[in-house]
């Protein structure tokens, strides 16, 4: 087996490059490298493949899942918020055209991705840790670890 990037790593490489700060589902990836609107099962499946070990051999790189119906795979750049915060609200099934809706200043999930939000504080970590940044790590902690403690106590509400 080759050691370098197939061709349909090389074109989700350049789709996730050039789209830094936009995430995709599998089927937008699909069209993307294929250039064809219907998507069969063959092509999400060599995609799904491709932008996995592409994730394996980029640590910029990674992907999200719900695991829920109609609700796949969505891979995105690491280092940005707006990446990040795509992926989330795609793995969870919204619509592109809401998508936008919730990330501007009055949103639903705008406060996660302003300056101290959850999914703020976790690209910022990540960039850390990248850089091995310590000072930053040790600043960024006890926030995140109130946000993880404030929103385990709210499924616990919600379970119980």
């Amino acid at each position: 087996m080759s050691k370098g990037f197939g061709s349909v790593q090389r074109k989700i490489a350049e789709i996730l490059a050039t789209s830094f700060d936009d995430a995709f589902r599998v089927d937008e990836l699909c069209r993307k490298v294929y250039g064809e609107y219907w998507v069969e099962k063959k092509q999400r499946v060599s995609v799904v493949r491709a932008a996995k070990a592409l994730v394996k051999k980029r640590p910029d790189l990674d992907w999200t899942g719900s695991g829920g119906p109609g609700k796949g795979l969505v891979f995105f750049n690491r280092g940005s918020v707006m990446s990040y915060a795509r992926a989330m609200l795609k793995a969870r099934g919204l619509p592109e055209s809401q998508i936008q809706v919730h990330l501007v200043p009055g949103g639903w999930s705008h406060e996660n991705i302003a300056e101290g939000g959850a999914w703020w504080l976790h690209v910022k970590e990540w960039i850390a840790n990248q850089s091995n940044d310590q000072a930053r790590i040790a600043q960024i902690k006890p926030t995140l670890d109130a946000q993880k403690q404030k929103a385990a106590a709210m499924m616990a509400r919600l379970r119980g």
